[in-house]
């Protein structure tokens, strides 16, 4: 799967679980993911297997967010995974480090 299918993927999910956040939440989600697909693209360009590597930790967080039978342990693996992937890349893609990490703290905290 390319990581435009898996961002693809992504903004389905959350159009689909949208209505059960709150307004502010979905928007800063929605932002997030925009920001998250602009800076993955610019990354696989360059690394595209770490581009892949951090769409697949979103998609999996994202689900173990979404989930109805909610296991905090595998979504705290999951956003865990994804704050890992970008570690390397603080210098080189910031705007990425920051939609990520904005991104798995909403995971972490909110209730969807």
């Amino acid at each position: 799967m390319s990581v435009e299918q898996i961002l693809d993927q992504l903004e389905t999910k959350v159009e689909r679980i949208g209505a059960n956040m709150r307004e502010e939440t979905r928007r800063e989600l929605n932002t997030l993911i925009g920001t998250l697909r602009r800076e993955v693209a610019a990354l696989a360009e360059t690394n595209a297997e770490d581009a892949e590597t951090i769409a697949g930790y979103t998609r999996v967080s994202l689900h173990e967010a979404a989930r109805e039978k909610r296991n905090s342990t595998l979504l705290q693996h999951s956003v865990d995974g994804l704050s890992s992937a970008v570690d390397d890349f603080e210098a080189s893609h910031s705007s990425l480090v920051s939609a990520v990490n904005g991104l798995c703290a909403l995971l972490s905290n909110m209730g969807i």
